[in-house]
């Protein structure tokens, strides 16, 4: 518990800084005129503040997040191949019912090329 108090305590520390150092650095941009340009320093100096407060995945929570974005995705894209199959075939099977000359010729040209279908012997060259 006492680890638990002294991070909740470093964390109330670290909130009552940035607040006074937004508090500061919006008085400071105030006194500044219009004219006046920044450097690439003071327009990188709140960068690194906002580094300092960033809490950090630890490894095993990283490795979790991973690994429930890889899982979901595969799942995500069976469920949209095996929805794609079943529309392809509905619609295929419902193109027949309307317009069964079409099925015959697709059936017919799918006979042919299977016996078409044996490589032709080439004669060898030396």
């Amino acid at each position: 518990m006492s680890e638990e108090n002294k991070k909740d305590d470093l964390k109330a520390k670290e909130e009552s800084k940035t607040k006074e150092e937004t508090k500061t650095t919006s008085k400071k941009d105030s006194k500044k005129s219009s004219k006046e340009t920044d450097t690439l320093k003071d327009k990188f100096g709140g960068v690194k503040a906002e580094f300092k407060r960033i809490i950090w995945p630890t490894r095993e929570a990283l490795i979790k997040s991973v690994i429930t974005v890889i899982v979901v995705s595969l799942m995500f894209g069976v469920i949209i191949f095996g929805m794609d199959v079943v529309f392809q075939t509905g619609y295929t099977k419902l193109y027949g019912v309307f317009n069964p000359q079409a099925q015959t010729e697709q059936t017919d040209t799918d006979t042919d090329t299977a016996t078409d279908a044996e490589p032709e012997e080439k004669p060898a060259t030396e």
